[in-house]
């Protein structure tokens, strides 16, 4: 995703061509050091600014070298769709699709005692996993970018590449 963006005033949206987000940056104050970074609030639409304080490491230069790494960790998280916001209401969210995949086949094999009925579930998973990780080419997808487009594309290649019959389409 590229980031074009003109940062003369935050709040004037004629100067910003495209943000949902404006990076993370390190301010470097007599008093206090701390990362800023701007983020879009999804029930306001508006951008919101988030602080991350580090005055408590005491040498400046070790002070200097973390905010430096944690400014490129949010940055790269920024990057990817990662929203904190979204992370307060649903802090799985971020999950790989895989992990929880693999998780939810664990809970069912501890839950179910009938051979088909996990014969079932594993093959479906693995149907899913293969799907995500050959065709789409996105293993690490996160749970919260799983759409209905995302659904959609795997119906129809069910449909057409793996040429399953309507009953078992719609099971």
């Amino acid at each position: 995703m590229e980031f074009l963006l003109m940062r003369k005033n935050i709040g004037d949206k004629k100067n910003m061509l495209f943000a949902d987000y404006l990076p993370a940056e390190l301010h470097t104050c007599k008093s206090r050091w701390f990362v800023a970074y701007y983020v879009k609030n999804p029930k306001t639409g508006k951008l919101h600014r988030k602080t991350i304080k580090i005055n408590r490491i005491k040498s400046a230069t070790e002070r200097k070298k973390y905010g430096r790494k944690l400014v490129l960790e949010i940055n790269k998280k920024l990057e990817t769709g990662w929203n904190p916001f979204f992370e307060q209401e649903a802090p799985k969210s971020y999950t790989k699709l895989t992990d929880a995949l693999e998780a939810y086949k664990n809970m069912k094999h501890r839950e179910l005692t009938s051979k088909d009925s996990l014969r079932t579930y594993d093959s479906q998973i693995s149907i899913l996993k293969f799907f995500l990780t050959d065709i789409e080419k996105t293993p690490d997808l996160p749970i919260i970018s799983f759409d209905a487009h995302s659904a959609r594309r795997y119906m129809d290649y069910l449909y057409n590449v793996r040429k399953l019959s309507g009953r078992t389409f719609n099971n």
